[in-house]
């Protein structure tokens, strides 16, 4: 496969990235929401308080990102989820509030989920680099695509 050339500008929910566009300003709320709904809801309205263009939050499946011999692990992550409905709703008030919502799929089980949600693009955690295989798989969502690149050198990156 030949390597294509990043764009250097895109749109993200109708908004200009790159080539001199504003900044985009993104709140990363992760997991700070730790599994309780109204909290997440406080998030969002924080967000939107601070002028955000776009909410994004984190999905994933405990049991498919920690592996089963780390049973401490998988019990004190398990609480810090939403369920999808939850996510739904989530984005209700993002859209109620102008912010885009997005959240990174962390795992297989979780790709058709920002299709679900209906993000305008899909935003990757740097440690799946490596993992073409689920690159490859998001990408197939046809959404664009914001991938972290931390602690990665160009080469790597390429």
């Amino acid at each position: 496969m030949e390597n294509t050339p990043f764009q250097d500008q895109f749109t993200i929910g109708g908004r200009p990235i790159g080539g001199g566009a504003p900044c985009l300003f993104i709140a990363e709320a992760g997991v700070a929401h730790f599994g309780n709904m109204d909290l997440a809801v406080q998030l969002v309205e924080l967000a939107a308080d601070a002028g955000a263009d776009v909410f994004k939050t984190q999905v994933f499946d405990v049991d498919q990102l920690i592996a089963a011999e780390m049973p401490e692990w998988r019990d004190r992550l398990r609480p810090r989820n939403l369920s999808l409905a939850q996510f739904k709703d989530l984005k209700t008030l993002c859209d109620e509030q102008g912010m885009l919502f997005m959240a990174t799929a962390h795992n297989e089980s979780r790709i058709p989920w920002p299709e679900k949600l209906d993000v305008p693009a899909i935003k990757v955690g740097s440690g799946e680099r490596g993992n073409p295989g689920f690159l490859t798989r998001l990408a197939e969502l046809g959404r664009p695509m914001v991938v972290s690149t931390g602690m990665h050198d160009e080469s790597e990156v390429a």
